[in-house]
């Protein structure tokens, strides 16, 4: 009895870190799991033990908060691409270049790394992958796929968190030519304990914006992948 309370305490401590580094994280947890505030409160002083179902659920909703704030962390950005999903896509596009990599995760025998920086390289005519970094430059990489799709004949394939809500993923992600694929699920990057807390989606970037047939019936053969894993 004596380990599952000293268990219960150490999550309790873990709980309140996490809430501590995200702000309105409490209330949202809290409205999740249909619960005031005060309730919830109660639960993280220790003054009020929670059912088995409850319990679940209050700790299915820290690992997503501590999670999350790992991926947003400028921490830790490289975040490796699951090779199921990259073999998937391989097998149709044969990409010659992988554009944000690092020696431990490179997809491709060329890559850019932080030190050759893809955003400076050219990647003209090239079969590029690209999974951004997970801090402040994705809009960087997307408008520079964008660039290199129109005016240099690269095609780009990336991998990007959905932010639907953001000017520059219409601007760049939504242009008129680019193919969206949104990936059911989350995924699970290389590198992380749990799934990651947003959606993502699969872009192609056809050269000069054209229409391209190995994206006819991409969705399938990527969701076929998945279900193998």
């Amino acid at each position: 009895m004596k380990k599952v309370d000293k268990d219960w305490e150490k999550f309790l401590e873990k709980a309140k870190r996490a809430f501590a580094t995200q702000r309105g994280a409490q209330s949202k947890v809290a409205q999740k799991l249909g619960l005031d505030r005060q309730d919830l409160n109660k639960i993280l002083r220790n003054k009020r033990t929670p059912g088995a179902g409850l319990a679940m659920r209050l700790s299915s909703e820290i690992d997503t908060l501590n999670n999350a704030q790992a991926h947003y962390s400028s921490k830790k950005e490289d975040w490796g691409t699951p090779s199921w999903l990259f073999d998937a896509l391989h097998k149709v596009f044969k990409f010659t270049v992988d554009a944000a990599a690092s020696e431990h995760n490179a997809k491709c025998v060329k890559y850019f790394d932080k030190i050759t920086d893809g955003l400076t390289q050219s990647w003209a005519d090239q079969r590029v992958w690209l999974n951004p970094p997970y801090g402040q430059k994705p809009p960087l990489w997307c408008a520079k796929a964008l660039l290199e799709s129109r005016e240099n004949g690269a095609l780009v394939v990336m991998l990007l968190a959905a932010r639907l809500s953001t000017g520059w993923y219409h601007d760049y992600v939504l242009a008129e030519g680019n193919c969206v694929i949104p990936l059911r699920g989350r995924l699970t990057f290389v590198g992380a304990r749990n799934c990651a807390p947003f959606s993502s989606v699969i872009v192609v970037m056809p050269p000069s914006g054209q229409p391209i047939p190995q994206l006819v019936g991409l969705g399938t053969k990527i969701e076929n992948a998945r279900l193998k894993i």
